[in-house]
This record gives structure tokens, sequence and C-alpha cells, in this order.
């Protein structure tokens, strides 16, 4: 039983040809290295879960406080004879937002793995079905490496998503379709951060894990650590291109924004200046005084609208005449 679903810890002993069998707790306590590969899983939101971590794993003060913590960013970390490995993962579970990611912390010892969740990784079920079908880690660097495979696995879909949405949105603007657009790349921007802010410690903490002369890293282990390394090293790349594209996106809609107001005022601007005389004559002829010219002609209302919409065609045609329009 996994982490979150009732127990605090459960346990699978590896057979070393890609299989394993859960193993229940008391034979978790009673696990000796001679028995073979230990897995353990411990919830760490469980009180009972962090107590056997801290009074019964054997494990360092400085260990423990590490694999506690509330935030963590991704690092490696040798302590004695082991190393402690913090890595980030995509949420994928249901109704959850993959830039919300989730820590895999590892305590990892040559016969020996304590693994720390609070939510649920889709990647552990992958794991598990692998042994479960007997083609799964045979070795502690197998399986160290197999959930850090597995966590970039659903990395990479989401920057795709993130790629094919900067797309979309750059070929609204190019046909002119700018509504909503603005919040839609702040969304991105921030996905986009929030993404990026733990792959670089990642990639960083998979260069110390490569360099480490760890006694069940092997040759072929360390190579594949290097193909770990290329693949974080091309994600961070596509996040960078989304975050430059989105930004030029956003500095494109705020001048096509710019224009537009730019063209709206331009408009009222020569509504105000076309209708500034006609208002000017309409405020002379209402002023409440003697001597208004024809204030007794009957025609005089008439030849005064013919006169301003004449005035009015004029000065169309003057501004237009010197290119102001």
């Amino acid at each position: 039983m996994t982490p979150g679903t009732g127990k605090f810890l459960s346990g699978y002993l590896l057979d070393g040809k890609g299989g394993c069998r859960e193993i229940s707790f008391c034979e978790v306590e009673s696990w000796k290295r001679e028995d073979g590969l230990l897995w353990v899983l411990v919830d760490r939101g469980s009180k009972a879960g962090r107590r056997w971590l801290e009074e019964d794993a054997g494990l360092p003060a400085i260990v423990c406080d590490a694999l506690v913590k509330e935030e963590v960013r991704p690092r490696c970390l040798v302590v004695h004879d082991g190393i402690l490995v913090v890595l980030r993962g995509v949420n994928l579970n249901p109704g959850g937002h993959p830039e919300d990611m989730v820590s895999l912390r590892l305590w990892v010892e040559e016969n020996r793995i304590i693994d720390l969740r609070h939510r649920k990784l889709r990647e552990l079920s992958e794991v598990r079905d692998k042994l479960g079908a007997c083609v799964g880690p045979r070795a502690m660097g197998d399986l160290v490496l197999e959930l850090a495979d597995t966590m970039l696995n659903g990395m990479e879909p989401a920057v795709d998503r993130l790629e094919e949405e900067i797309d979309e949105l750059e070929t609204g603007l190019q046909e002119g379709r700018g509504h909503g657009i603005r919040g839609r790349l702040s969304s991105i921007r921030r996905r986009t951060i929030r993404l990026r802010r733990y792959l670089s410690p990642q990639r960083d903490a998979f260069a110390r894990l490569r360099v480490e002369p760890l006694p069940w890293m092997e040759a072929h282990h360390k190579q594949r650590v290097g193909e770990v390394i290329e693949r974080l090293t091309h994600i961070i790349e596509d996040l960078d291109w989304v975050r430059e594209h989105a930004g030029v996106a956003q500095d494109e809609l705020a001048s096509l924004q710019s224009e537009a107001t730019d063209r709206n005022m331009y408009r009222l601007s020569i509504i105000a200046a076309v209708l500034l005389p006609p208002s000017l004559i309409a405020g002379l002829l209402g002023a409440n005084v003697s001597g208004i010219p024809m204030s007794d002609s009957p025609w005089a209302f008439p030849a005064v609208c013919l006169a301003i919409g004449g005035m009015a065609v004029l000065e169309l045609w003057l501004l237009r005449r010197i290119g102001w329009i």
C-alpha cells in the first residue's frame, strides 16, 4: 500500500531479476543488508511515518530534517555512505495543475532506498507495475534512475502543451485576434517560471550525482545520468523558448493596443477639429443679445445649417490636402 492510503510505511524487496515482493512492516523492521535491495515508502504527511524516520530508520539528523521539510529544492547531498536526492516532477494527479510540482525525496544507500511522499505520484505506479511484470529495476542505480526517468516523462508533455499554447496565441496575434490573449500570456509566463524554478537546480543535482563516487553507481548508470541531464537541458531550453516568445507576444500585443489607442485618439482629434468652428458659430448665434444677423428671417436657420455643413466639408478638404488625414 502506498503512502496516503491509510498506511504510513510500506516496503518492497527487489529480487535482483526485475521483480519484487511487497513486505510487511515487521519485515521492514527486521531487514538486513544481506536480505537484498529494500525499497521503503514512507508517508511524509503521517506523524507515525516521521517518527519512524527519526527514531527507527537510523538516518543522520541532517538527512531527516531535509526529508521532512515542507519546501525543498532539488539537490544531491552525500552524507557518510548514503546520498540524499530531492527531485521535482509535474503534478499529473486528476484535477491537479502540472506546474504545481510534487517532490520526490530519496535517501539512497547501497542496499536500501527510503522514499518519502506526501502526494501520490503516478511515476511510482509505473515503476511498481514494471516490477510486478518482472521487467523493473534490478539494482539500486537502476531503481533511482528509473524514478528519475519517469519524473521527466511527465515534464516533457507539460512543456509541449505550453509550446502549443504560445504558438496558438502568436497565430491569433498575427491574424488580429487579440481578445483575451493578455490573460493567457500572463498565465503561460507564470507556469513557465514555476517549472523552470526547479528544473535548473534539478539538472545541477544530477550533475552532482554523476560525479559522486558511490558504490552502487556503475559506469552505465553514469552514462544514463548523462542522458537524464541532456533531457533536462532540452526541457529547460524549451521553457526558455516559451518564456521568450511569450515576452515577444506580450510586447507585440502592447504595441497593437497602443496603435489602436493612438488611432482612436487621432480620429477623435479630427472630429473635434471639424466640429470646433461650427460649435463656435452655434455658440455665438445662441448668445441672448440683440444684433444677431437675420434674427427675423424665416430662412436664417437653414442658411446657417448649410453654412456650417459647407464649412465642415471645406475643413475636411483642407486637412486631407495638407496630409493630416
